[in-house]
């Protein structure tokens, strides 16, 4: 029986608290390439688990502690699953549900291997916890001859008597002074991640060209540098774009492996806290010169574990949000690269045949993002694994898009200052200065928003315009219900330039609310009656509402105002709607929305889609957040 080491520790109790998550799954859905009997890919992984005691580990707990218990010797938890007829929906299903099926830490297994007989063609997934192996493990995996030297419980005993002496006194000393006054990474979400939302996960890939790949390796040559520091220095300026901050910190795991345990398998991966300095916009080459140095320099005191750091320095936030991960596969394993990023069609020798990948995308994240990337085949892949409980998909796809721009504009010119290197693409830059901003009205098919559906009414006035759930509006029924309110309001004072606060559930009275709140010439405020009481208060004083519209009727928020005058030609440039952003890592900020931006967004709706794809549009997004305004 054996103790854990540090960053075994803090896996173990993320398990605890999460028994269920699959975010420290390492899983890989593959084909067996050639015709491989079961029974030959049952005996590789046997022997696999012979070879590698960790494999064959179980942590209990033994009293209050945590415990690793590894026997001399064990049966591979290994599945064959007759699934010949099956249809490729089916197989898929089946295999990530092998894949991501939760483990048992306390009993094991902790590796497990299930073979798909589909027909001819047999399918493998093969997965263990993140726990007993990482990235450079996998490699030692492949490896049939019996690892040599050191154990990985000496490790543990190596790591426990280096920090309880004056080494671990230094290392925490620097890492102390490192972070101290670290500021949080206010990244921008599309929403706020409720308290006990359940774990969901996705991810995005980039394949960045060998042209613009070329002349970054040639930058970190010339900058005594890796291509892992400019990725890193160019990951660091994307967020900083994003946020606006020059201080701040990412993740990053190195190996972790003191000399003499490259070949030893386990779980030695420590994540270092890189504090990036991005002060005074310098040159893109200032930035790789300075994050070369941060990182030499948490390499030499990467011995720290980053969980011990966590509960030394008691932090009440986060030390990183985002991980950056460069994967670097050793000679006869390049394939490693394209499993790890959840490629298709990379191949692994492995115990006599090949494995081909397949695409893999991961059902839980570690992080609200993760940046990892890697070469193949002459080019440079990337993938992002985001938390799709704060983000929505067509996000961190576009980050990519502009991460690809960004690293374009590195490889053609690295004495750009960091503001000025290029993020948007070809069509964000015509959105942006030839429609967005042209600053006329002339191109609005209407004024305002609400006018837009007043003309739809008058033009089919008993056609269905809302459904919820068995209850149907026409739309002259909704636009007398939205006209009685707006009359409401404005008797109490509602016009233009003030705000209405919107509190109701996703129902047909929320519609009602909205366009009844405009067309009183007013502006909505909308508030998710699932937010935390605190940040609802915040909002309202923040944006300065005067009334809320809740279950109960209409509230007054402030002193009532005499009736205003609507001045139909500044319709246009007049407050619609206001739209708060999370607020995750900092106080929610408010974004003034006109109608004229509204307007645009519909009328590009109109021509993007045909009449029949717009006949019937789901409300799925909540109002908080501005595709609300599309459907």
């Amino acid at each position: 029986m054996l103790s854990l080491s540090h960053t075994q520790r803090g896996l173990w109790f993320l398990h605890r608290l999460h028994p269920g998550s699959t975010a420290y799954h390492m899983a890989t859905l593959t084909r067996v390439v050639g015709d491989v009997p079961v029974e030959a890919i049952r005996a590789s992984f046997q022997r696999m688990l012979d070879r590698h005691p960790a494999l064959r580990t179980t942590f209990p707990l033994v009293g209050d502690e945590p415990a690793q218990v590894i026997p001399e010797a064990g049966e591979v938890a290994f599945e064959v699953v007759e699934a010949t007829g099956w249809s490729a929906g089916a197989l898929r299903a089946a295999m990530e549900a092998a894949a991501y099926r939760p483990f048992d830490l306390q009993r094991g297994p902790i590796f497990r291997a299930t073979v798909f007989v589909h027909g001819a063609e047999r399918y493998l997934v093969a997965a263990m916890h993140h726990i007993v192996s990482d990235f450079a493990a996998l490699a030692n995996l492949l490896r049939e001859a019996p690892p040599e030297g050191k154990s990985f419980a000496q490790f543990v005993a190596w790591q426990a008597e280096m920090l309880a002496g004056p080494e671990g006194e230094r290392l925490e000393a620097f890492w102390r002074e490192r972070l101290d006054g670290l500021p949080e990474l206010n990244l921008p979400a599309d929403r706020v991640k409720p308290a006990h939302a359940p774990e969901q996960a996705g991810a995005v890939w980039r394949t960045i060209a060998p042209a613009t790949l070329g002349p970054l390796k040639a930058l970190a040559r010339a900058e005594g540098a890796t291509l892992y520091v400019v990725l890193l220095a160019a990951w660091q300026t994307l967020l900083s774009r994003y946020t606006g901050q020059e201080d701040f910190a990412v993740g990053s795991p190195v190996a972790g492996r003191p000399a003499g345990y490259g070949r030893v398998f386990g779980y030695f991966t420590n994540p270092l806290v890189l504090r990036a300095d991005l002060a005074g916009d310098p040159p893109f080459r200032t930035l790789v010169e300075r994050t070369r140095r941060r990182v030499v320099e948490a390499l030499d005191h990467q011995h720290f574990p980053l969980p011990l750091l966590v509960e030394r320095l008691r932090a009440r936030s986060e030390l990183f949000r985002t991980l950056f991960v460069f994967h670097r596969a050793p000679a006869g394993a390049e394939g490693l690269v394209g499993f790890s990023l959840g490629r298709g069609g990379a191949r692994l020798p492995i115990d006599g045949f090949a494995l081909e990948s397949l695409p893999n995308a991961p059902r839980g994240s570690q992080f609200d993002l993760t940046l990892a990337a890697g070469e193949m085949a002459g080019a440079l892949e990337l993938q992002i694994v985001y938390d799709a409980a704060r983000f929505d998909a067509p996000t961190p796809a576009r980050w990519l898009q502009h991460f690809d721009r960004l690293l374009a504009g590195v490889a053609e010119n690295p004495e750009c200052p960091l503001s000025a290197l290029p993020l948007l693409t070809p069509w964000e830059r015509h959105h942006l200065l030839a429609e967005v901003n042209d600053g006329a009205d002339a191109g609005l098919p209407w004024p305002t928003l609400h006018e837009g559906f007043e003309r739809q009414a008058r033009q089919t006035p008993q056609a269905t315009a809302l459904i919820d759930g068995l209850r149907r509006l026409t739309y002259q029924e909704l636009d007398e219900r939205a006209t009685a309110l707006a009359e409401d309001l404005r008797r109490r004072g509602a016009g233009p330039e003030t705000v209405v606060a919107v509190k109701l559930p996703r129902t047909a009275e929320l519609i009602v609310a909205l366009l009844g709140v405009l067309k009183s010439g007013a502006a909505y405020l909308p508030l998710d009656p699932t937010y935390p009481e605190e940040r609802i208060a915040f909002m309202l004083a923040d944006a300065g509402a005067e009334w809320l519209l809740g279950p109960g009727g209409i509230g007054r928020m402030g002193p009532i105002r005499p009736i205003r005058p609507i001045e139909g030609d500044a319709g246009s440039r007049r407050l619609a709607y206001l739209i708060y952003t999370s607020g995750s890592t900092g106080r929610p900020k408010g974004v003034a929305i006109e109608h004229a931006a509204a307007v645009r967004l519909v009328a590009w709706a109109r021509a993007a889609f045909s009449p029949a794809e717009r006949a019937g549009v789901l409300a799925a997004t909540s109002v908080n957040f501005d595709l609300s305004v599309f459907e």
